[in-house]
């Protein structure tokens, strides 16, 4: 799975407004986010950033629109070649040494980041060795997993599944070629239409009751990319 989580599509695009800033020996590297999560953050840097894992780095995530920022320390626990705009960059996934809390200026960048989920782009391929199976109401529906974290879940469902937000579910992810499962309870808090394979489906984004303990082939696959 750490072959999967480095090839993990990031679109920088879909988060234009934000910036980062990496101090790593105290050498400063200024790049694009690629993702944030209250545990990790993805960064797209440039070519010359050291491709090393385990090197303890302190860093910025800059909201531009509203001059916030979240400072953060953690280490690099993934790197990989990353080409974008006609460039070689360095993509690196940081796990942080503490979760960032719930204060200011927090709050303001999951708002948005909220906002920024419902149009993002999900590639289940990345995730192709995982099923998901959704209860709601005593009724069952087999679904693609999207994207997970240890705080929700993104699943593609079939059309018939209820656009409700605020609908108690019962789920599992099952990774397939391991014969491993996890269960999850939650609510929905968004939905959407989505068209794949030229079928109708129904996107979800779900937070679940208590946060889980993600596996290791699990943790920061994208960096709570597209809950």
């Amino acid at each position: 799975m750490k072959e999967t989580r480095k090839s993990t599509r990031v679109y920088p695009k879909d988060l234009i407004d934000y910036s980062a800033r990496i101090n790593v020996n105290g050498a400063y590297y200024s790049g694009m986010l690629g993702n944030l999560s209250d545990t990790g953050v993805c960064v797209i840097l440039p070519e010359n950033f050291p491709k090393e894992e385990g090197v303890e780095v302190i860093g910025i995530v800059h909201y531009v629109p509203l001059n916030e920022k979240i400072e953060f320390a953690g280490k690099i626990i993934w790197t990989k070649n990353y080409f974008f705009q006609n460039k070689s960059r360095v993509m690196i996934g940081v796990q942080f040494f503490e979760k960032i809390n719930n204060t200011s200026p927090y709050p303001n960048f999951i708002k948005d980041m909220n906002e920024t989920r419902k149009d993002t782009r999900v590639y289940t391929k990345d995730f192709i060795d995982y099923s998901t199976r959704i209860e709601v109401g005593g009724s069952y529906y087999a679904g693609i997993l999207g994207n997970i974290s240890e705080t929700g879940i993104c699943v593609i469902l079939p059309e018939n599944f209820p656009k409700e937000e605020g609908l108690e579910i019962r789920g599992t992810v099952h990774h397939v070629a391991l014969d491993e499962t996890i269960q999850f309870t939650g609510k929905t808090v968004w939905t959407d239409d989505y068209l794949m394979e030229n079928k109708s489906r129904v996107m979800i984004g779900a937070r679940f009751s208590e946060k889980i303990e993600l596996p290791d082939y699990l943790f920061m696959l994208s960096v709570d990319l597209d809950e």
